[in-house]
């Protein structure tokens, strides 16, 4: 983690750790609400650091999506974005193969249980 410091008042307090005594006792599905946009990115690094397990993140949409993504990057570098899958109504022909390997990456790593 590049910020460590930031992370001590978080695990210090009550309702992250039962948040992080559901996620080891498996007590799902789990939901938090009235988290500002930039602090879902330090939450979830709050967990990764204290878990020993991949995380899984599901978005509303790809913009959203791509903001996490980057606000998870000044925690750590151990993260991959996984984009949606391109919609071309004009031209099928016209897909960029680029989207489709920047998928088959992340479904790799995913498939080989790096810890990202």
């Amino acid at each position: 983690m590049r910020l460590k410091g930031l992370l001590e008042p978080l695990e210090e307090s009550s309702e992250f750790k039962n948040l992080e005594d559901s996620i080891k006792g498996k007590k799902y599905p789990i939901g938090i609400y009235g988290i500002s946009e930039s602090g879902r990115g330090y939450i979830i690094d709050g967990i990764f650091e204290n878990i020993d397990k991949s995380i899984v993140v599901i978005t509303q949409n790809d913009i959203e999506a791509k903001n996490l993504y980057e606000d998870l990057i000044l925690y750590t570098n151990e993260v991959y974005y996984f984009p949606a899958k391109e919609v071309v109504f004009y031209n099928i022909d016209a897909v960029s193969g680029d989207l489709r390997w920047a998928r088959l990456k992340v479904i790799n790593e995913i498939l080989n249980n790096n810890k990202k």
